[in-house]
C-alpha cells in the first residue's frame, strides 16, 4: 500500500487468549474501540486483491514471466515454453 488506512474494531470481537497475548485490553479506547493502523494488507481490505496482484507480479518478473492477457491468472515464460498458473487466495 502507497499510504497507509486504519480501521477500528469493537474490543468485543476480540477473543480472551488474542487480548492476553498482544495485550489488547491496554489499547482500548475510552469510545472502546480498537484503533488499527494497516500499512501491508488484511484480509477482509478492499484493495487485497490489488495488492496480491502486485506481489505476484514483483516476484515472477524477475526470473522472465509475464501475464497472459487470457485467461487471467497464466503466466509464461518469455524464452521457454513454460506456463505457470497463479493463485490468489482471497
Amino acid at each position: 500500500m502507497e499510504k497507509p488506512e486504519y480501521m477500528r474494531i469493537h474490543a468485543k470481537y476480540f477473543f480472551d487468549d488474542i487480548c492476553r497475548q498482544y495485550d489488547i485490553r491496554q489499547k482500548i479506547a475510552s469510545d472502546g474501540f480498537v484503533y488499527i493502523k494497516i500499512k501491508k494488507g488484511m484480509y477482509g481490505l478492499r484493495q487485497a486483491a490489488i495488492l496480491a496482484y502486485q506481489h505476484v507480479v514483483k516476484n515472477m518478473k524477475p526470473f522472465g514471466y509475464f501475464p497472459c492477457p487470457s485467461p487471467s491468472g497464466l503466466w509464461r515464460h518469455k524464452n521457454r515454453k513454460t506456463k505457470l498458473r497463479s493463485i490468489t487466495i482471497l
